[in-house]
């Protein structure tokens, strides 16, 4: 298993691993759709040389299993915090503890860029990545009521924030 930066040549199996994910967790913000055409309209951005926006990617055997992604900004006030978020195969999550080294790797990120404070948004539904923030030591800081719609239902987050 490898974690290694998004580069535009894996636009097409990333976008056949986001199908995948989002058939087994609709918890992720953008449907496929709508990711092929960030995917589309970004893919210079995608090249990871933007220093506040890095894609990352997790391959097994030339597979793409999962995903981080983090943004900051150069602002004086807020540049210690960052912004992540990320999905995986849940069969890879149990033989490989995918999610857990992803959240490591944001956090090695995290110490090499100056950022002192992570935050993730969760979707209430999602017990199994609540479950492995709080592990790791990440804290419910609040609730965004009725932020995400699916299916025309509407979802709460949890705002979940470690301090590095």
């Amino acid at each position: 298993m490898e974690i290694r930066a998004y580069m535009p040549e894996d636009n097409k199996n990333f976008l056949n691993f986001y199908e995948e994910l989002i058939k087994e967790n609709d918890a992720q913000m953008l449907t496929g759709k709508e990711m092929a055409e960030l995917i589309a309209k970004d893919e210079k951005k995608l090249e990871n040389k933007h220093k506040y926006r890095q894609i990352f990617i997790v391959e097994e055997n030339g597979k793409i299993i999962g995903y981080l992604a983090l943004k900051h900004t150069h602002f004086e006030k807020i540049r210690h915090i960052a912004k992540f978020s990320l999905g995986y195969l849940k069969d890879y999550q149990e033989k490989e503890n995918v999610g857990s080294k992803l959240v490591e790797y944001a956090q090695n990120w995290a110490d090499q860029n100056n950022v002192r404070r992570l935050e993730i948004l969760v979707m209430d539904e999602d017990d199994n990545l609540e479950d492995l923030l709080d592990d790791l030591d990440f804290k419910k800081e609040g609730k965004r009521k009725h932020s995400i719609k699916i299916k025309d239902k509407f979802h709460d987050q949890t705002i979940m924030v470690k301090e590095l």
